[in-house]
């Protein structure tokens, strides 16, 4: 990927240059700069780059934004765009999941993982939906999956992990006394 500073160096020779607006708003969205993401989505948009993905940030950046009417919109005319690109099914679970509406989440947090494989974080999403809801022996179950299935565990996930498995372990006996 470019740099920022070469980015802004490529408008500086040619500001009609959409894929540069799209990757600075990318880079926005990556640095928590949303509404800054959302200007540069915007100008890309406008120079006609109409892109699935570039549908996505948007609506990523709507979502952080807490602007969920947008953020759906434009969520949606993502995965309608590209039904197989898995960024944009897992940031829609994102925002099923930010709607507390679980099940959906669920779903889509699947369904991304099936059409793209190496992002085996989802299944950890997952189980921490599960234990939200009370179904803690199957967050334990996707828990289980996710370490299996993930060889770069940080430390700090890998202590995280520990202390999700044991609270769901906890409460799994509780409600059995």
């Amino acid at each position: 990927k470019f740099s920022d500073e070469a980015l802004y160096r490529a408008l500086k020779i040619n500001d009609n240059f959409p894929e540069v607006y799209y990757s600075l708003g990318q880079n926005a969205f990556f640095f928590f700069f949303f509404k800054k993401g959302l200007e540069y989505l915007e100008k890309a948009r406008n120079l006609g780059f109409n892109t699935g993905k570039m549908y996505c940030y948007t609506g990523a950046c709507y979502r952080e934004l807490g602007d969920y009417d947008k953020a759906f919109y434009y969520l949606v005319k993502s995965c309608d765009m590209d039904k197989n690109e898995p960024l944009a099914v897992y940031e829609l679970a994102r925002y099923y999941d930010t709607m507390k509406d679980y099940d959906n989440a669920k779903y889509y947090f699947k369904r991304a993982y099936e059409i793209g494989d190496s992002y085996t974080y989802y299944w950890y999403y997952i189980g921490y939906l599960c234990m939200k809801n009370g179904k803690y022996s199957e967050a334990i179950n996707n828990f289980q999956v996710y370490m299996d299935k993930e060889t770069r565990i940080e430390e700090l996930y890998s202590s995280e992990l520990s202390s999700l498995l044991e609270e769901c372990r906890q409460r799994i006996a509780k409600c059995q006394q």
